[in-house]
């Protein structure tokens, strides 16, 4: 098994098709962690780098990183969620 089908194997949910991923230090309004299995199903297993122009609360992003080892660049318009992260 990969990495990838490891961590979204940890993350099935039994009511949803996946859980909250919770490891992102912020909740944003129209945030992802409840998609983010769903989201990183779709990213093709030989990916090295993830650029998101969207931060927000980072759940992707965060995952991406620290569960698959993807080197992630993410920008966001609003600068004071650009210098927290």
């Amino acid at each position: 098994m990969t990495k990838k089908e490891i961590f979204l194997h940890h993350l099935k949910g039994k009511n949803l098709t996946y859980k909250r991923y919770t490891k992102s230090p912020l909740r944003y309004g129209g945030g992802k962690s409840l998609a983010v299995g769903l989201i990183l199903e779709q990213i093709p297993s030989d990916t090295k780098r993830l650029i998101s122009p969207f931060i927000g609360g980072g759940s992707v992003e965060v995952a991406a990183a620290l569960e698959l080892d993807i080197e992630v660049l993410a920008f966001d318009i609003f600068d004071i969620l650009v210098n927290f992260w």
